[in-house]
């Protein structure tokens, strides 16, 4: 749902989506893709130091991660 939400425009709907995978799947395979996309949105509105909570979070916990 939150890809489908972004690519309409939808930044906010889209971020609700992809913060509740993070919040509520933590084992998720989706996990670090949501965290990621939730950090690309607030790059997006110019909120670089929320945005990049998500992508640090992203490293913490999964190193590896491409």
């Amino acid at each position: 749902m939150g890809e489908t939400l972004y690519h309409q425009g939808r930044d906010g709907e889209a971020f609700t989506y992809f913060q509740k995978v993070a919040g509520d799947y933590p084992g998720s395979e989706f996990y670090e893709y949501g965290l990621y996309s939730a950090g690309w949105i607030q790059f997006k509105k110019d909120a670089y130091g929320e945005g990049h909570r998500f992508f640090h979070e992203v490293h913490e916990k999964s190193p590896k991660h491409p």
